[in-house]
């Protein structure tokens, strides 16, 4: 049987493995620098090595082109967090609902929109009919700067209820039916106005009015003030209708009419006055 020869060349198997020994423990993990590319950070030399995906310095998306055949990596917590790859051609596309500024909602599931809820220019807008434009909730409503409304808004009240401009329930139990202002100011310039005249008669008109006191069907609450129907006939300029149905009346209009009223009373009194002076010059002669 022949001899197994324990060289190469002129290198015995002893010196050959003394060889390679050598060069390893030189070159250490045989590794000599590690560069960090694209999205990585970190790096390293010889047998420490250290990468990491480098996320601080992603600050946003901008200069990036993603393609259908782009693949990202998952954990797939269903499958003990083993990483898949997908591709962006796989992932759900559910493109936005409705056209240009209308907003989403969530509608069983799915993206919806509506032509009556759109926001544009920092410009949020609700549209539709009374019924369907109801703003309710458990906490306030809280609007910073200029509310815009076209149409009427109603508060506690809704639907057919709605009348006005701003219509709120005839309510007298509670504060539900009131407003609360510093001051309310009523267009009056004659610039707005035509066939500008003085109040005629207003002393037979007065006379044609009475005031009331009276208790608030419902609640019972006492009160006082007018009956609509009864300064209808007299001062119909003062009057609010529902349709063809006189229901209100403009309290600050009286307020005028009364002033011309005591203006007409003074002319009298001082008509009288002198009367009563000429009076007195006779009875002194």
């Amino acid at each position: 049987m022949a001899k197994r020869k324990s060289s190469i060349g002129n290198y015995s198997k002893t010196r050959l493995d003394k060889i390679i020994r050598q060069n390893s423990a030189a070159a250490g993990s045989g590794i000599s620098t590690v560069t960090a590319a694209n999205g990585l950070a970190g790096g390293g030399s010889d047998s420490t090595v250290t990468l990491r995906v480098d996320i601080a310095s992603t600050t946003d998306g901008s200069g990036v082109t993603i393609a259908a055949d782009d693949q990202i990596l998952l954990a797939d917590t269903n499958d003990s967090n083993n990483v898949k790859r997908v591709q962006i051609s796989q992932l759900p596309d559910t493109p936005a609902a409705g056209s240009t500024a209308q907003l989403q909602y969530n509608n069983n599931g799915a993206f919806a929109a509506s032509a009556n809820l759109t926001f544009a220019s920092s410009t949020l807008s609700v549209n539709g009919t009374a019924a369907s434009k109801i703003l309710s909730g458990s906490t306030n409503l809280s609007i910073t700067g200029s509310a815009e409304f076209t149409g009427s808004l109603g508060v506690n009240v809704k639907g057919a209820s709605i009348t006005h401009g701003i219509t709120l329930p005839n309510e007298t139990s509670d504060n539900s039916g009131m407003i609360k202002a510093t001051a309310y100011l009523t267009y009056s310039s004659a610039r707005f106005k035509t066939n500008i005249e003085t109040i005629q008669e207003p002393l037979e008109k007065l006379d044609s009015l009475r005031g009331v006191t009276f208790e608030w069907r419902g609640s019972g609450k006492k009160d006082m003030g007018f009956i609509v129907e009864e300064v209808e006939t007299v001062l119909p300029e003062m009057i609010g209708y529902d349709g063809q149905t006189a229901s209100s009346l403009d309290y600050a209009k009286m307020t005028s009419f009364l002033l011309q009223c005591v203006k007409n009373q003074q002319e009298i009194l001082e008509h009288q006055q002198k009367e009563i002076e000429s009076l007195k010059s006779l009875i002194v002669k």
